[in-house]
């Protein structure tokens, strides 16, 4: 039934390889639609599933992975550049490039890269060195119900870029997997931070709505493991 709905939903072109739920395709591909982004940076590409909408809405995407066989998803994507390597090398040097570029504008990042928590902050405080020159820029960032990548979103340096105006953590939130692979795992959700070209009075409120959520699930979770 899943299948058959993905299916007709999100069609045999972007239904391929996306590990995200239907809930987290619905909102990428919403605000992909919306802005229609002349360039596009993705951070983690692995099999290609999120980069077809990406690519598909964009006119340019940057694709970001550590894998070095990446390459082989190139001839699927004429409009994409594939970066390999740790993105803590890679991305600074792009994003100020873009920066240098007067013509270039970043509309829309989906960062879902590294799962450890320095490497969400890395990639997000490199992210927050972009400098909006015309049009918004909006970052996505996938597993933030996830207690370690969330881990990450929480510390990374959102004061330092006085381009940023909002920033939710859960504007889609995750769930608690029954899967036998990652039982009792809190896994999926996407945060989302707005970036403005004129500078903003003040600091910025970091939205959490799912937080009771979350506890929640660590009592249960805790609770399954003392009575079983």
């Amino acid at each position: 039934m899943d299948n058959l709905l993905s299916h007709h939903l999100f069609g045999s072109d972007f239904d391929q390889d996306w590990h995200m739920q239907p809930c987290e395709r619905v909102a990428l591909i919403y605000l992909l639609q919306l802005l229609n982004p002349a360039l596009s940076i993705e951070i983690g590409t692995f099999r290609g599933g999120s980069l077809r909408p990406i690519s598909h809405y964009s006119q340019k995407v940057i694709t970001f992975d550590v894998d070095p066989n990446q390459h082989r998803l190139a001839p699927l994507f004429a409009n994409t550049d594939f970066v390999t390597g740790d993105t803590a090398l890679t991305l600074p040097g792009i994003i100020q490039n873009i920066n240098n570029d007067p013509s270039a504008e970043l509309s829309f990042v989906l960062v879902d890269g590294s799962h450890e928590s320095y490497g969400v902050k890395s990639d997000i405080d490199n992210c927050l060195q972009y400098v909006p020159k015309t049009k918004p820029c909006f970052i996505l960032m996938h597993d933030s119900s996830n207690p370690e990548v969330r881990k990450g979103i929480q510390e990374s340096n959102w004061e330092s870029s006085p381009h940023l105006f909002a920033l939710n953590i859960d504007y889609v939130p995750g769930q608690l997997y029954s899967r036998e692979d990652i039982k009792n795992q809190v896994w999926g959700g996407l945060g989302l931070a707005l970036m403005l070209p004129e500078k903003r009075s003040g600091s910025i409120e970091l939205q959490s709505h799912f937080a009771y959520s979350l506890q929640a699930f660590d009592k249960f979770v805790s609770l399954k493991r003392f009575t079983s």
